[in-house]
């Protein structure tokens, strides 16, 4: 129903960057990735320097399994707004979670954590590569401020089951999955 009102506007006004950027995002909310690439580059089409449009393109290209070039678009954005949280944190998570260059993943991600200090899945994040690098302690402190600020997000309850259970404690990780 969604996609169909956003066809009637583009329809009606089929230079607006953000009705592109709209149907992708449902398109990507149901998986269908190959259409949802076809929507953010027709909204880059119009407007190739929009931010939130190439994040998006960056985010669903990792989704359909194109890490290579999520993590080129991300660089992108990194190399033209240093100060991208967004950007910062993808690049590092996505480094860390292929086992590439955790010290660079560190440090993107701590320069993301600096710009947006309460949002929980940059945290969530910190604490994943903490956790990589032998540092669980580090990487709880971080799990359990990810958690409050995002309470029903699965990847972060993992999270904190995985780090809970390196830490030996079997309840606290069975209670966190």
């Amino acid at each position: 129903k969604a996609i169909r009102y956003i066809d009637e506007a583009i329809d009606s006004d089929a230079k607006d960057t953000d009705l592109f950027h709209i149907r992708g995002s449902i398109l990507e909310e149901l998986n269908r990735f190959t259409e949802a690439l076809e929507m953010y580059q027709k909204a880059l089409e119009l407007d190739p320097k929009n931010t939130k449009v190439r994040y998006s393109l960056g985010n669903v290209l990792e989704k359909s399994g194109r890490r290579k070039e999520a993590l080129a678009e991300m660089e992108k954005l990194l190399a033209e707004n240093p100060e991208d949280a967004s950007a910062l944190n993808f690049i590092g998570y996505t480094l860390s979670t292929m086992g590439k260059d955790l010290e660079r993943s560190e440090k993107l991600v701590r320069k993301a954590v600096e710009l947006k200090p309460d949002d929980g899945y940059i945290l969530d994040s910190m604490a994943w590569i903490l956790f990589q690098a032998g540092k669980t302690d580090e990487a709880l402190e971080y799990l359990r401020k990810a958690i409050e600020k995002v309470k029903t997000d699965p990847v972060i309850a993992e999270h904190l089951g995985d780090v809970l259970l390196a830490k030996k404690d079997k309840s606290g990780a069975i209670e966190a999955y």
